[in-house]
């Protein structure tokens, strides 16, 4: 296993693969911790199989010695997705370390000290991990008289606010800023108009395969208004 924990073993080194790794499992992850059964393993599950095979299952692979298996999923809609699983005690004591929570983690989850002093290319990977799994990119439409008005949108909602403050404070870092809302008990922030877009995609990004194919589908980007859109022809 090539993590490696401190000198006084309180701490663990906290690579750009593994801070990716804790962004996913803190929004799409579950840890399951059962010594009566022997049973530890971390999971992992999204709709897009291509994630899992170029993305989840090689990361782990870099970091942890394991059996990982890629599973497909029936939702309660009938809809099918997918679910990485490694089967491995090490890696769950390693997360616990961290303080990642094996129960009630909606809730619960905080990002690991050791992210907010970490290199660029760690807070980055973190970050990424957690738009992977809980952020999304869209374009929204505005007709007018005489013509449609389009604008990239980047979103990112959870129920813990912890979690969302720590994501916007860390995407500042890198000259992002955006607006934050709660709505009920769920707590987000968006990324709206071209120019703030572009910096996000330049300076932060996503790993996802799907939502990499989205921003380079977004439509032409010439600026008609200071703050907001851009013309589709």
């Amino acid at each position: 296993m090539k993590l490696k924990f401190d000198k006084n073993e309180t701490e663990t080194a906290i690579t750009p693969i593994f801070a990716y790794t804790i962004g996913l499992i803190g929004g799409d992850g579950a840890i399951t911790e059962n010594p009566k059964s022997r049973e530890y393993r971390i999971s992992i599950t999204d709709k897009c199989l291509e994630f899992h095979q170029k993305i989840i299952k090689p990361r782990l692979e870099k970091l942890f010695q394991g059996r990982i298996v890629i599973s497909s999923l029936k939702t309660k809609k009938g809809k099918i997705t997918y679910r990485t699983r490694l089967c491995s005690k090490q890696a769950v004591e390693i997360y616990k370390k961290l303080q990642i929570p094996t129960k009630d983690k909606t809730f619960f989850m905080k990002t690991p000290k050791p992210i907010f002093s970490s290199s660029n290319d760690t807070i980055k990977e973190y970050l990424r991990g957690w738009m992977d799994s809980e952020g999304w990119i869209t374009i929204k439409k505005v007709k007018r008289t005489n013509k449609t008005y389009t604008y990239p949108r980047i979103g990112f909602h959870v129920s813990n606010k912890i979690i969302r403050d720590d994501i916007v404070k860390l995407l500042q870092r890198f000259g992002v800023n955006p607006s934050i809302w709660k709505y009920k008990n769920m707590f987000g922030f968006q990324i709206i108009g071209f120019k703030k877009v572009k910096k996000y995609l330049e300076n932060v990004g996503f790993n996802h395969p799907d939502k990499i194919r989205k921003a380079q589908n977004l439509p032409i980007w010439v600026q008609t208004r200071p703050t907001m859109v851009g013309t589709k022809a």
